[in-house]
């Protein structure tokens, strides 16, 4: 049995709509949630944690809870503003949520998360007097202190220096293993959602357009439109491949070869090089062939000139 599944989830805000939303997670996950500026991805969360209204259905651990109020769901959620209370020093703000749900062993969980994020020295401080660090620490305890089944994180490295964020992946990484959280990540890093999630969620103008492990969606990503998303250079028409059971098909610029001497076994095409960027030690070379456009890097400059490029089918990408 899933953990957690959501059924049908709409959510409408303004002009702006979550559309029929379906997916399930098994305790204990890590997912990535990646998509445009207004694509959803906070809007997901919040009708998950119950902050925003939602119709259909969130199971989560066998009992529907898209009817229950926040304090009742047993989620906890992180945004990227912290959203403390200012008039509350740290431990306060941290308790805050254990007004809603009494435990008689909180303070011996307090006292372990106070230790295990190390903020023993910030406890009588209130936000004003804290780094962005110290606020993201206060924030996550706070989110974690009823024990959560869940836990909600809305791009929570955006307001910390670039130099903490290692750290703060690290830790993160930390918190899931010690307490087997089921974690939700927005980002819009591609690379930390590499680095911390073994799931991804594509979600696009309101839709889920992937949705499985995080490396095979970076590496083989199943339409156009995710692939146009996370970066992908290469998107080309299967004509150029005489092939029509596809629309298009995708090939890493890394694997292109110049000029290549031994031809057998892969498809090699004649073109022009019309432009050319000098990335690191290498360049990044822009081929016009036919009517088409392709990325190649190379260690050499062709710029001006008419090369031949080949590649393998091993290495090409078919979309949907």
């Amino acid at each position: 049995m899933n953990y957690l599944c959501i059924k049908d989830l709409t959510s409408k805000i303004g002009s702006f709509e979550l559309k029929r939303i379906n997916f399930d997670a098994q305790k204990g996950d890590f997912i990535a949630v990646v998509g445009k500026n207004g694509s959803g991805k906070t809007t997901l969360l919040e009708a998950i944690a119950g902050v925003k209204k939602a119709k259909g259905e969130i199971w989560l651990d066998g009992k529907n809870i898209a009817r229950l109020p926040p304090e009742k769901r047993n989620v906890g959620i992180v945004y990227q503003d912290y959203m403390l209370f200012n008039n509350m020093n740290v431990e306060r703000n941290i308790l805050y949520p254990t007004l809603f749900n009494k435990n008689p062993d909180t303070r011996n969980f307090f006292n372990e998360l106070v230790e295990f994020l190390d903020i023993g020295k910030i406890l009588k401080r209130f936000p004003k007097h804290l780094s962005g660090g110290e606020k993201q620490k206060v924030a996550i305890a706070r989110a974690v202190i009823n024990n959560p089944k869940i836990l909600l994180l809305d791009e929570p490295l955006n307001a910390i220096e670039f130099s903490l964020r290692p750290l703060f992946i690290e830790f993160f990484c930390k918190l899931h293993k010690k307490y087997n959280l089921t974690i939700f990540y927005v980002t819009h890093n591609f690379k930390e959602a590499l680095m911390l999630s073994k799931k991804t969620i594509v979600i696009l103008d309101g839709q889920i357009k992937q949705y499985g492990s995080t490396q095979n969606i970076f590496e083989s990503p199943k339409t156009v439109e995710v692939a146009r998303f996370i970066g992908f250079k290469n998107i080309i028409s299967t004509k150029l491949l005489n092939l029509q059971e596809k629309n298009f098909f995708s090939v890493n610029p890394r694997k292109i070869k110049i000029n290549p001497k031994e031809k057998d076994g892969l498809f090699t095409f004649s073109g022009n090089v019309e432009n050319v960027l000098k990335t690191g030690l290498e360049y990044r070379m822009k081929i016009r062939i036919k009517t088409e456009t392709v990325f190649v890097y190379s260690k050499k400059d062709y710029i001006n000139r008419e090369v031949e490029i080949g590649f393998s089918l091993k290495d090409v990408i078919f979309f949907d």
